[in-house]
């Protein structure tokens, strides 16, 4: 009816606004890479799972794509693929949290603050309220995965060019090298820690800076 097919066009917005923060995506309207998502969805569905107002939405797009051959618009493919990729980057979350666990268990050195996050991300996945403070610490905590994973990107990207004998910042490799060996948990040395002191503080340093900018 017309009450339903306004809420269906008012969600499909809604989604189409979440994607303009979201990464850069491929175009191609195959959905081949997606059948596994489709196959999860009719999975817990069928255990009883509750599934989310979002992953309804996904349900009644692959069913939408079968009845028409095999094409969505490219709003909804790019709907799709969204969708996709939040569930595989939670897989991926829950895939980490159980193997910081195990290794938790077994006394092994884990990454307390990932724990941490992982872990409040998955309650607030499953729907538990937060509170204030648990709140704050996940803002946090995403703001500092996002760094983490800009270091990453900016690593690799540096090593490329420095194998392709291009002129890169030595001392921003250095720095990015040591903060991802320190994620990693391999041990340093002490010139090495000297370091990578100097350069934590110069970005706590920075952050200070900003905020004080902001404050003004």
């Amino acid at each position: 009816n017309k009450q339903q097919l306004d809420k269906e066009e008012l969600y499909e917005v809604k989604m189409r606004e979440k994607r303009k923060s979201d990464a850069p995506q491929d175009n191609n309207n195959n959905d081949d890479n997606n059948n596994w998502y489709e196959e999860d969805l009719r999975k817990r569905k069928i255990n009883g799972d509750t599934l989310s107002e979002e992953e309804v939405y996904a349900l009644k797009l692959f069913d939408r794509l079968r009845r028409k051959g095999g094409k969505l618009k490219q709003d909804e493919q790019e709907d799709l693929n969204h969708l996709a990729r939040e569930r595989q980057e939670e897989l991926n979350d829950e895939a980490e949290l159980a193997e910081l666990l195990g290794q938790q268990e077994r006394g092994e050195t884990v990454d307390e603050d990932r724990l941490y996050h992982l872990e409040l991300l998955l309650r607030k996945r499953r729907g538990e309220e937060l509170d204030e403070d648990e709140k704050n610490d996940l803002q946090i905590l995403e703001g500092a995965r996002l760094e983490e994973q800009a270091d990453i990107e900016e690593l690799n990207d540096l090593l490329t060019r420095q194998e392709d004998d291009e002129e890169i910042d030595e001392n921003r490799l250095l720095e990015l090298e040591l903060f991802e060996r320190k994620r990693l948990g391999e041990e340093l040395s002490e010139e090495e820690l000297r370091d990578l002191e100097f350069f934590e503080r110069k970005r706590e340093d920075a952050k200070l800076d900003l905020q004080e900018y902001h404050d003004c």
